[in-house]
């Protein structure tokens, strides 16, 4: 009878599980907080993504745009995972920069 609960029990936790439960809680609130600015409009050509980045200290997330005909400023700002807005002097200085959510293919790089 032990057999069968457990049974039961692993399918519950598999079945409950999808692919986006992978990441993390922040990184989704990330995504649903930047849901208009993230896009696809040209696969290759014209899309933005999420990223993380290391600025003062700080982990941040903020979205930027890939554009090969456009002139494209560097982002101006990104958030903490507690919702604090983190204006850069700089953006040379944000360290560490990695693409945490592909709009194109709608998922998690982690």
């Amino acid at each position: 009878m032990t057999k069968i609960y457990f049974v039961v029990l692993v399918s519950l936790l598999l079945a409950a599980c999808s692919k986006n439960e992978s990441a993390s809680t922040c990184l989704t609130d990330m995504r649903n907080h930047f849901r208009k600015q993230l896009n696809c409009q040209d696969p290759g050509k014209m899309e933005t993504h999420l990223y993380r980045g290391v600025y003062e200290g700080k982990v941040v997330y903020f979205f930027n745009t890939m554009c090969i005909n456009c002139n494209v400023i560097p982002p101006q700002r990104g958030y903490t995972c507690a919702m604090e807005e983190v204006s850069f002097s700089d953006f040379q200085d944000v360290t560490d920069v990695q693409q945490v959510y592909n709009s194109c293919t709608g998922q998690f790089s982690e």
